[in-house]
């Protein structure tokens, strides 16, 4: 069965590999330099889907942050 299911716990493990993802990218280092990076790329590759009521920051776009990471 299936059932539809939202909110910070549902979106708790995709931001929580996304991070780890991006983290890989870096080598892997826990840096403040490493966090300060990779927030910066989560926000500037968050693609705004709909009312921050409903959508909270918008969704991130993988791919943006991690070009944005890499370069």
């Amino acid at each position: 069965r299936y059932a539809a299911l939202a909110g910070t716990s549902m979106a708790a493990p995709h931001v929580t590999g996304i991070a780890t993802l991006l983290y890989a990218e870096l080598g892997g280092d826990r840096t403040v330099a490493n966090r300060t990076k990779i927030e910066g790329c989560i926000r500037s590759s968050t693609d705004v889907v709909g009312p921050n009521t409903t959508f909270g920051g918008g969704r991130v776009n993988v791919e943006k942050a991690l070009a944005c990471v890499r370069s």
